[in-house]
């Protein structure tokens, strides 16, 4: 790579835009896929959850776990700004999906 100093920012770059383009894309898309199967694989496990607001999705909120990961499932309002226990059954892309198990009154 080009580089100040070194031979190599002497020398013509023999990628082409589009190729590099092209690498990236191929790149994210692995990324993508791996990310994914992970979240996917997470289905079936009962995590802890901090709720956070509503979802997307009418008559949902959102939380998060401990590695960042967003969920969402159905729940009352009033939870949001708890902790709560939520099975996981599914993911949509990069989003976990739920149910809820249980919640704990303890606030933030």
């Amino acid at each position: 790579s080009k580089r100040n100093g070194t031979p190599a920012a002497k020398m013509p770059d023999p990628t082409t835009h589009a190729e590099k383009a092209a690498r990236m894309e191929r790149l994210l898309r692995t990324q993508d896929d791996i990310a994914f199967a992970a979240i996917a694989a997470m289905a079936g496990q009962t995590v802890r959850v901090l709720v956070e607001g509503a979802g997307r999705t009418p008559g949902t909120l959102n939380g998060r776990l401990d590695n960042n990961l967003v969920v969402e499932f159905p729940a009352p309002e009033d939870l949001i700004g708890q902790w709560a226990q939520v099975h996981l059954e599914g993911s949509r892309a990069a989003l976990l999906t739920g149910k809820l198990v249980e919640s704990n009154t303890e606030k933030l």
